[in-house]
């Protein structure tokens, strides 16, 4: 594990531990690392669709970056000042160049985009930077407090019931239980013996 007094980076560093003595919380970090000093955290993601605005305001309230934060001044005992968030620009896009042809090859294909990646860097790889404020801590902490508390509640409950989200069913394209919801049934699905891909342990 990272220690205090150690300068290297980490990544992919993956956790594990109870929170609270009551919350078990598990996740991988992309990165943690130095800047003059101070301990970071990268997070990198890969989006079609990205509304930079959006995004450089809602990086102190981003629930991933700040999970992560916690997890690592839980764990490690050192402080995170931020959060770097690198995104990669897919290429799939209507009216750009990633759009393959119907008569093109694949190496055609391959060919064209690189060389739009390397003539518009700045459009395919963004990147954030966000202090993260003792404030912006406490208050994440507070809520994921009362959000886990309200989902045991409701998960020891013997009268919960599920309540559907109708407002994601096709907001980023057909969701994949949307015929679960709508039949009230899981027939036709198949239960993972994993609930994190990513994750080494069960």
């Amino acid at each position: 594990s990272l220690k205090r007094n150690e300068s290297e980076d980490k990544t992919e560093w993956e956790f594990d531990f109870d929170w609270l003595k009551t919350y078990r919380l598990r996740g991988k970090v992309d990165k943690i690392f130095k800047i003059k000093g101070d301990w970071w955290i990268r997070d990198m993601k890969t989006k079609s669709r990205i509304d930079e605005d959006a995004i450089g305001s809602h990086l102190s309230m981003d629930f991933q970056t700040q999970f992560y934060t916690l997890a690592v001044e839980t764990v490690l005992g050192i402080k995170i000042k931020g959060v770097q968030y690198d995104v990669i620009r897919n290429p799939g896009l209507p009216r750009e160049a990633g759009k393959k042809k119907p008569a093109e090859s694949f190496e055609a294909f391959q060919t064209r985009i690189l060389a739009d990646i390397r003539k518009r860097r700045e459009f395919y790889f963004m990147r954030w930077e966000s202090v993260t404020t003792k404030q912006d801590k406490d208050r994440f902490r507070k809520e994921l407090e009362f959000k886990l508390h309200s989902f045991t509640e409701w998960w020891d409950s013997p009268q919960r019931s599920w309540v559907r989200n109708e407002t994601q069913c096709f907001l980023l394209g057909r969701c994949p239980f949307v015929d679960a919801c709508v039949s009230h049934s899981t027939r036709g699905y198949t239960r993972q013996p994993f609930q994190f891909r990513e994750l080494s342990k069960p």
